[in-house]
């Protein structure tokens, strides 16, 4: 297939979750919301100078952290957790990152989709410690999940996932999938 566009990739192994944020702090100009996997919780935080901080703005220790995927409408750091808190680090991004991590990981696509994802949870009264900034989902299901988004106060409210994927042909018959998806927001709608 021709006309192949560049998802720009850069990776890096051997790092602390600490360092890879260090390394990609000025490409997400301090504006870029993480997604969280530990094994007591999972939790959505906002990269401020540096740290990842929670609802109340208090600052996230990262040691229990086995997975984390941190984004803006640009680009996307995922980390894993392979051993005692060093893991593996890549950055995908429509810009230019070459100055980020040594190892290139560029992936080929020829068509990219927005797609979007509902979080479980309608909006609530928001808890009187949190930051300005965010909102509660509520659900039986889940209990309550703070998310950085401001003024969801209605159950009538919800919050979605804006999410980018590429697509790539996958096999010599033409057969299409999706090769990559790329975290890119949280936006909020009222249902009707």
């Amino acid at each position: 297939m021709s006309n192949l566009k560049t998802l720009n990739g850069r990776k890096s192994q051997d790092i602390s979750l600490q360092d890879a944020i260090a390394a990609c702090q000025a490409h997400f100009n301090n504006s870029a919301i993480a997604l969280l996997y530990s094994p007591t919780a999972c939790q959505f935080a906002k990269l401020e100078g540096g740290s990842l901080r929670d609802f109340v703005g208090k600052e996230i220790e990262t040691a229990p952290i086995f997975e984390a995927r941190i984004f803006n409408e640009t680009s996307e750091l995922r980390w894993l957790n392979l051993s005692s808190g060093i893991g593996s680090a890549v950055l995908i991004s429509q810009d230019n990152i070459s100055a980020i991590f040594k190892d290139e990981c560029n992936l080929k696509y020829f068509e990219s989709l927005p797609q979007q994802y509902v979080l479980w949870g309608e909006g609530m009264a928001s808890s009187p410690k949190s930051s300005e900034g965010w909102s509660r989902l509520g659900a039986a299901r889940i209990g309550a999940m703070d998310v950085p988004i401001a003024d969801i106060t209605t159950n009538e409210q919800r919050v979605i996932l804006k999410v980018i994927e590429y697509l790539r042909e996958v096999d010599d018959h033409g057969n299409v999938a999706v090769v990559e998806e790329r975290l890119v927001c949280l936006k909020s709608f009222t249902k009707n």
